[in-house]
């Protein structure tokens, strides 16, 4: 699972790159710096939405400490 993941966050990046690279080709660098920045903004403020939603998964019981010997 960990690998699957890391590949898929990996390729996502390298899209991004990309991306931001035709951007800053079609406009000057520092509003295509700007544009992606809000774009990246954008993102986060919509992931972190569904993550507020998830319940935390609650601890396993532990065991009861047995008392000390002397």
């Amino acid at each position: 699972m960990l690998g699957l993941q890391q590949n898929g966050m990996l390729t996502g990046q390298a899209i991004c790159a990309a991306l931001a690279g035709a951007v800053a080709d079609l406009m000057p660098t520092h509003r295509a710096v700007a544009v992606l920045a809000g774009l990246s903004l954008v993102c986060t403020l919509l992931l972190t939405r569904g993550l507020r939603r998830t319940r935390p998964v609650p601890d396993a019981p532990r065991p009861a400490a047995e008392p000390a010997r002397s």
